[in-house]
């Protein structure tokens, strides 16, 4: 099933040098990829059929399978992603002796401020974040980490910025210099606490390890660490997404989200559908205006996954609303 990770098809997409629309070829490949699973079409047009559908996937596997990217097209009834058609919501085994083999039980409503780290070499428009800070924004995961171990006012999400590099294995898969295992020692009680949810805003963060040197082969991941630590729902990246793709996504959700309190399986399925609207087959004899970089941005979109309850939402608070104080 690794033929199947976004990762490596993204990743392909990019290097491809035989090809003049190579993402345009890979988001056919994709469409096609599911025309077979009849069983599996069955389940959905049953499941599209409900008045307010959703998709939570349990997933314990390292095969990372982009189920937001099955690709329907039944003979009534519309067409399309799944990841556009309803919130996809995912999760795993938390092995902090309370989550293993369960969903939480509730999905928490973080309302407060912005805690978030940004690497420099990602600075983006200051505009985009200083609103919402609720403390000066940290330079590198360590600082935060480590802020984390300490009580924090009322937070609405928690952001992280950084360089994501994946590896098949825990000693060389880092997230902002960090890998797998160090990050793992950091107490992050400030998560405990509050229930915060964290967006993992880095390449490949939302990516799974089977690690070959633990008892059991067990399947790891940074974001199981962030649920483990205490966050009450997380999101991540399957991938390699670009810098403006990612200002992109984070900049919407904090505009949202400083409105009204923002579903966050239901944001990313918003996020999804507009960039899978502009992929769209042109209709009768209208000339195509679909453009290579229309598909790229697709898969970008894609990328981000959801884990947590699907109930989980945030409301954020702007400095002047009291989330600094």
């Amino acid at each position: 099933m690794r033929s199947l990770s976004l990762a490596s098809l993204v990743e392909e997409a990019a290097s491809a040098s035989q090809s003049e629309t190579p993402w345009q070829d890979a988001y056919y490949e994709m469409m096609n990829s599911w025309s077979a699973q009849d069983r599996l079409h069955c389940w959905i047009g049953e499941l599209t059929a409900a008045e307010l559908p959703r998709l939570v996937v349990w997933d314990n596997t390292a095969h990372e399978i982009p189920w937001e990217l099955v690709y329907h097209d039944p003979p009534r009834g519309q067409a399309g992603w799944l990841g556009a058609l309803m919130p996809v919501i995912r999760w795993t085994s938390v092995h902090d002796g309370e989550l293993v083999g369960r969903l939480p039980s509730h999905g928490n409503a973080s309302e407060g401020g912005l805690l978030m780290v940004e690497d420099d070499s990602l600075r983006a428009k200051a505009e985009i974040f200083q609103p919402y800070l609720s403390e000066p924004a940290f330079e590198t995961l360590d600082t935060l980490l480590h802020r984390l171990a300490e009580p924090t006012g009322p937070l609405g999400l928690l952001l992280i910025r950084c360089h994501g590099r994946y590896a098949p294995e825990a000693r060389s898969f880092t997230l902002g210099g960090f890998n797998l295992n160090r990050v793992t020692a950091f107490p992050m009680t400030a998560l405990r606490d509050s229930g915060v949810p964290v967006l993992l805003n880095a390449c490949s963060s939302g990516r799974t390890i089977q690690d070959a040197r633990g008892m059991g082969r067990p399947v790891r991941s940074f974001v199981e660490v962030f649920l483990r630590k205490g966050a009450g729902a997380v999101i991540a990246v399957a991938g390699e997404v670009g810098v403006e793709h990612s200002e992109d996504f984070a900049s919407r959700l904090l505009e949202d989200a400083g409105t009204a309190a923002t579903n966050l399986a239901g944001a990313l399925q918003d996020h999804r559908r507009h960039y899978a609207r502009r992929t769209c087959e042109p209709s009768g004899g209208e000339t195509d205006p679909r453009r290579e970089e229309d598909f790229k941005l697709f898969f970008a979109a894609f990328l981000y996954l959801y884990f947590g309850h699907p109930d989980a939402s945030i409301r954020m608070l702007r400095n002047d609303e009291g989330a600094a104080s």
